[in-house]
């Protein structure tokens, strides 16, 4: 079976994020949604949103469904860690 090789996390200054990788290769579909928003907001194919709880303009993208890549929901940070906590709650 053929390998697959992940790209490495390293930042400008040559250090190694070990834990990052590991992620990575955990979440490979959470990793090529979050790619895909980053490209298309690069090229202009989506635009960010204010913060559907606050109305901020400083904003991450939310999926709430990782095979729809450019279907997200924006939120600034505050609430999206709230969002997330708040769904660890839940399936608890």
């Amino acid at each position: 079976m053929p390998t697959v090789e992940m790209e490495s996390a390293v930042d400008d200054a040559g250090k190694v994020w070990p834990a990052q990788n590991k992620w990575n290769a955990k979440n490979r579909n959470k990793l090529r949604a979050h790619r895909a928003v980053a490209a298309a907001l690069r090229r202009h194919e989506l635009k960010r949103g204010k913060c559907e709880v606050c109305g901020s303009f400083r904003v991450d993208a939310h999926h709430d469904r990782y095979d729809e890549p450019l279907n997200v929901r924006w939120f600034c940070r505050k609430h999206h860690q709230q969002l997330h906590a708040d769904l660890r709650r839940a399936s608890k």
